[in-house]
């Protein structure tokens, strides 16, 4: 992704709409990266705390600071990115969290994991927590950077297996039909024949 083509986009709803693939790519694997069995496909602490540390980026938040951003983006009443305005939430406040702030009510929330939308707050207050400094860059121009330089080179993306089902539709049985004999000849050769038996072979063919 060329910086240059995406670094004046005026949103974070647009940020969020022209990287969708890639940030929910990203989030449906930490979604089981840690608790697979855990019966839900939302992003809890274990889960956050690994896709900071794989993108190298706990060691560059205090441990409050993301304490505050976890509680206080996950399990809010609203799940539309385009709240992200600062004027209905105050991303600038977590560049100085310290230990005594407050980081939220558990009793309000819970113990509530993040939804997909409070995944990319949580992106929006992060890239503005490490960039503060860069009064060259905008709050949405912040978290382009974020994305290009930390997240998405480092950050670990689902990889999608196909399922018993799809290997079970009828394209596929019909290719397997169709190239059946000469997939059951190269089965076949591979099963009576060892791996050095295989490599004379070859070498008797070439001569």
């Amino acid at each position: 992704v060329d910086w240059d083509e995406v670094s004046h986009l005026p949103s974070f709803d647009l940020v969020f709409s022209r990287f969708f693939l890639a940030l929910s790519s990203i989030y449906r694997h930490y979604c089981f990266s840690v608790t697979a069995s855990k019966g839900t496909s939302r992003i809890g602490r274990a889960e956050f705390s690994k896709f900071l540390r794989d993108c190298s980026l706990s060691q560059r938040l205090q441990p409050a600071v993301i304490e505050k951003i976890y509680s206080d983006c996950r399990g809010l009443s609203f799940n539309n990115v385009t709240t992200l305005s600062p004027k209905s939430f105050n991303i600038s406040k977590y560049s100085h969290a310290s230990p005594g702030d407050s980081v939220g009510s558990g009793k309000e929330r819970g113990t509530v994991e993040m939804t997909y939308g409070d995944f990319c707050r949580a992106l929006a207050v992060i890239a503005n927590a490490l960039y503060a400094v860069r009064i060259d860059l905008g709050e949405v121009s912040k978290l382009v950077y974020l994305l290009l330089t930390d997240v998405f080179p480092l950050a670990r993306k689902e990889h999608v297996v196909a399922s018993s089902a799809s290997l079970m539709s009828d394209p596929i049985t019909a290719l397997f039909a169709q190239h059946r004999k000469g997939l059951l000849a190269i089965f076949n050769y591979w099963a009576d024949h060892t791996t050095e038996e295989v490599k004379a072979d070859r070498k008797s063919e070439i001569g």
